[in-house]
């Protein structure tokens, strides 16, 4: 009963492990997403949305996918802990890519990995 109720009250704090008084790890029942980009024009530091981000690791290929109301937001790479390569595409906008950005993990989730993008437009 004492280890429900210390789930309970670890699963809404903004970490995703924690010891019970018996030094056992929780895990909470969150979804992280590896890896996290926000996407602004370089020029304007606008957000971009309607972006193409698609990473690539040894599992294969995923497109991020676009935060709802949150202009220039992307997430991906959910529960996956490796090593990624993104490319980025925008209308109006140079193509970029980044390579080889870790996403480890920890007992319970991945640690995200956040990216700040700025597009030059063409």
């Amino acid at each position: 009963m004492r280890e429900s109720f210390l789930t309970l009250l670890f699963a809404g704090l903004p970490f995703t492990t924690c010891l019970n008084p018996d030094g056992d790890v929780i895990c909470t029942m969150e979804f992280v997403y590896g890896v996290n980009v926000t996407l602004t024009d370089a020029q304007t530091g606008q957000g971009i949305s309607g972006a193409v981000l698609t990473l690539i690791d040894s599992s294969g290929t995923e497109i991020m996918e676009e935060a709802p109301n949150q202009t220039g937001q992307y997430y991906g790479a959910g529960e996956r802990p490796g090593t990624y390569a993104l490319t980025v595409q925008a209308a109006g906008y140079q193509e970029t890519s980044q390579q080889n950005i870790v996403v480890t993990s920890d007992e319970c989730h991945v640690i995200p990995v956040h990216l700040d993008i700025q597009m030059n437009p063409i």
